[in-house]
């Protein structure tokens, strides 16, 4: 399967960008093109006709080697882009991204509508045990938990995984479920995280079942 991207002309753009494309293309995948645009842009038509090869006008279809994109965009950014990509007629295209697009207290998330992206179960679960923390986090910390819930995940799960470290480095052991995604320890000792998969369905995300194929929005 092959796909375009699109990252920020930034030193984190071009990390993110390399990463995914290294990444992709070990899992057997081809990236025919990418594309990088100003931080400061709010205008992205041109940018995304290019790379997907489309007029802006009725009818026309983005280019036949893409059956993705992949944005690497903060939550400002990304809502204009998938906007800009209804605006071009390419909004069958899925759109991918990282879990910087998606801010849950933040304004405006149906314009994301149909995006996908991992993230902790802190963020996308909705009635699990995930959920139960962030309720005890808003009632001790209230109107604070959304700007540090991912930093009470990570310490929630660090304190956990000290107690489970010798399991864990057991050849056969499972993942321990943890807020922060599902946490292993490798051969070398470093903490290796699965995340979940989502996609915005009415500004809200929606989990999706473990990836086997690329979904369609």
């Amino acid at each position: 399967i092959s796909g375009v991207t699109l990252a920020p002309r930034s030193d984190w753009g071009r990390r993110v960008q390399a990463a995914f494309a290294d990444e992709y293309a070990l899992a057997g995948g081809q990236i025919v093109d990418q594309a990088d645009y100003s931080p400061s842009t709010a205008d992205f038509n041109e940018i995304l006709r290019r790379l997907l090869r489309t007029t802006g006008q009725r009818g026309s279809s983005p280019r036949a080697d893409a059956q993705f994109v992949f944005v690497a965009a903060q939550p400002v950014h990304g809502r204009m882009i998938r906007t800009q990509l209804r605006f071009n007629y390419a909004s069958a295209l899925p759109m991918y991204s990282t879990s910087d697009v998606f801010d849950g207290a933040g304004q405006g998330n149906i314009d994301l509508d149909g995006v996908i992206f991992p993230d902790m179960p802190w963020v996308l679960d909705p009635y699990g045990p995930s959920a139960a923390a962030r309720e005890a986090a808003e009632r001790a910390w209230p109107g604070r938990s959304n700007a540090l819930g991912r930093l009470h995940a990570f310490g929630y799960d660090a304190f956990r995984m000290i107690a489970e470290l010798k399991r864990l480095r057991g050849n056969m052991s499972t993942p321990l479920p943890g807020l922060t995604g599902r946490l292993a320890v490798d051969a070398n000792g470093r903490v290796r995280r699965e995340l979940d998969w989502a996609q915005v369905v009415n500004g809200k995300p929606v989990s999706l079942p473990p990836p086997g194929a690329i979904p369609q929005p």
